[in-house]
C-alpha cells in the first residue's frame, strides 16, 4: 500500500475507535502526516523537538543514553551514556539546558543542550517518569495519577494536580509534553494519550493511539506507546513508542486552538 492509502487508513481506523474501556470521555481523533524513521533499540522515556533538532532518552540500566540528531532521522549528531546505576526517564528542554530524570535515583542529569555535556545534577523527590516546561515551571509525573511542579532551576516544589477521568484517578502517568497551556500524557501499558487541563488535573481530551502501533518493533510487550514531542511551528506532534520502528508526525484533533 502507498503512503497515501497507508495514511487514509490509520485515520479511518482512528476515527472509527470506540470508547477505552472505563473512559467516559469520547476519543478525539488524530490525522497522520509523515512516518518518520526510528533507532529501534531506543527504549523511549522522553521526547523534544525544538529547530528542527529532536531529542529523546532511552531506558534501562546499563543502557540508557540521550540522543540528538536532525527531526525526521535515526541519525546522532551527539549522545550521552548514563554510568550503569541510573536508568533515565523523561526529558524536556529549559532555555539552553537540556533536563533529563532518572527513574529511583532522585537525581535529575543538566545538560547543555546543543552539545549534551553534562553541567549538573538536581536533586527531587521520589520517582521519575515525565518531564515537561511550561515556560515558567517544569512539570514532573511519577507514575501515580499525579503530577508535581517544580522550579527547574532549584527543583523547589511550587504545587501539583491530581489527574481525573470520568471514573476517577488516572494512573501510571508517563511521559509528559507541554503545548498551548496544556499537558499531554502518555499512560503505561497503554495506547491512551490523553490531554490533560494544568489548572484542574481533568482529562479533557484523548486518543487511541494503538493503530499506529509498527509491525517491527522491539522490548516485547513493553514495546508502548510513549513518546511526545509537539512542534510548534508546524502545530504538529511527534509520537513515537519504546522500540519502534518510526516517529509519526501526526495533527490531533480535538484540542483546544487546533
Amino acid at each position: 500500500m502507498g503512503r497515501r492509502g497507508w495514511a487514509a487508513t490509520l485515520l479511518w481506523i482512528a476515527t472509527s475507535c470506540g470508547a477505552f474501556a472505563g473512559a467516559e470521555l469520547p476519543l478525539s481523533t488524530f490525522q497522520l502526516i509523515q512516518a518518520h524513521p526510528h533507532d529501534m533499540r531506543i527504549f523511549t522515556q522522553g521526547l523534544a523537538l525544538e529547530s528542527g533538532r529532536l531529542y529523546q532518552s532511552s531506558g534501562l540500566r546499563g543502557q540508557s543514553r540521550v540522543v540528538v540528531g536532525a527531526a525526521g532521522s535515526a541519525s546522532v549528531d551527539a549522545s550521552f551514556h548514563f554510568p550503569n546505576r541510573y536508568f533515565a526517564e523523561g526529558l524536556t528542554i529549559v532555555d539552553q539546558e537540556l533536563l533529563v530524570l532518572t527513574w529511583k535515583a532522585g537525581e535529575m542529569f543538566v545538560f547543555d543542550k546543543t552539545t549534551l555535556v553534562l553541567k549538573n545534577k538536581r536533586r527531587y523527590p521520589g520517582e521519575g517518569w515525565g518531564l515537561a516546561y511550561d515556560g515558567e515551571a517544569v512539570w514532573l509525573s511519577d507514575g501515580s495519577s499525579v503530577i508535581s511542579r517544580y522550579a527547574p532551576q532549584t527543583m523547589k516544589f511550587i504545587g501539583s494536580i491530581t489527574v481525573r477521568d470520568g471514573n476517577g484517578r488516572v494512573q501510571q502517568i508517563n511521559e509528559l509534553e507541554w503545548a498551548n497551556g496544556v499537558l499531554l500524557a502518555n499512560i503505561w501499558n497503554s495506547p491512551r494519550l490523553i490531554a490533560i487541563d494544568p489548572a484542574s488535573g481533568r482529562v479533557i481530551a484523548e486518543w487511541n493511539l494503538a493503530s499506529l502501533l509498527p509491525e517491527a518493533r522491539n522490548y516485547g510487550h513493553e514495546s508502548v506507546a510513549n513518546g511526545i514531542a509537539f512542534d510548534p511551528d508546524s502545530g504538529h506532534f511527534w509520537l513515537t513508542g519504546k522500540g519502534w520502528s518510526s516517529i509519526y508526525e501526526v495533527v490531533l484533533h480535538g484540542l483546544a486552538g487546533e
